[in-house]
């Protein structure tokens, strides 16, 4: 929404212009009652006065500035907020470690290895901590990688339905660990701000936009073309067979 933004700046510039001024009136009196209490004997030195000006000048140079910051802030803010708009109906990959398990279909586990791994096991854990399932992918290579659970315990019994999450421990073949990022992933059906922050909601989940690593659109899927010549093939046939039947009709005319 873009008028609360605006409402907003208002209300920024209305208190900053205020602080301004209530600045400038109480330099402008201590100003006035030093020349009313100096000593005549003694005055005070142009230099003082000017001096004071001059800091007078840069608090509200200061003042304009952090003005103009906070104009620009929102209004940055205001174009994200208007281009994550586009992120509903499309795919996206995040970091998260969250699973959700519809009692039926193998979810994926997405990760991403920073470096080659010997030894790579998945643990899946229920709301709990408690490791409920492990599985072992053995050697895999740098960057993105996805196995599938198929849901069950590791006892072979079938896990009920419900959010669970999962995490990866790999290391070299040198024992060494290897760092791992895990990632979710599912269709964007809605956004969401809160505090200044802009998100997108995942089965219900609220992923920050800064955590979005990739991000595919839908493909429609495509369409079946004919051969070429298959339609005019088709009209030759059928003036054909009207030319016939205009032959064996024409004798009964005359």
């Amino acid at each position: 929404m873009i008028n609360p933004i605006a409402n907003t700046a208002d209300f920024s510039q209305a208190t900053q212009d205020s602080g301004t001024n209530e600045i400038r009136d109480q330099f402008l009196t201590m100003l006035m009652a030093q020349i009313q209490h100096q000593d005549p004997l003694n005055p005070m030195e142009t230099a003082e006065f000017t001096s004071q000006l001059a800091q007078l000048s840069t608090v509200e140079q200061l003042q304009s500035v952090n003005r103009n910051l906070g104009f620009e802030q929102l209004y940055l803010a205001s174009i994200n907020n208007s281009q994550a708009l586009g992120f509903i109906g499309k795919e996206v990959m995040a970091s998260g470690d969250t699973i959700d398990w519809d009692g039926e279909t193998s979810p994926g586990l997405n990760y991403m290895l920073n470096s080659n791994a010997s030894n790579v096991v998945v643990n899946v854990l229920d709301n709990n901590g408690t490791v409920v399932r492990t599985i072992h992918a053995g050697e895999q290579e740098e960057g993105k990688q996805s196995i599938t659970w198929d849901g069950a315990y590791s006892s072979g019994e079938p896990a009920p339905a419900g959010t669970y999450t999962f995490k990866v421990i790999a290391s070299d073949s040198d024992g060494s660990q290897v760092d791992a990022v895990t990632m979710l992933s599912g269709k964007v059906d809605g956004i969401a701000f809160e505090d200044g922050v802009t998100y997108v909601t995942v089965r219900g989940l609220k992923i920050p936009i800064g955590d979005i690593i990739e991000i595919n659109s839908f493909s429609s899927p495509p369409v079946e073309e004919e051969e070429p010549g298959s339609v005019v093939d088709e009209v030759v046939e059928t003036v054909k067979e009207l030319g016939k039947a205009a032959i064996k009709v024409a004798p009964f005319l005359m």
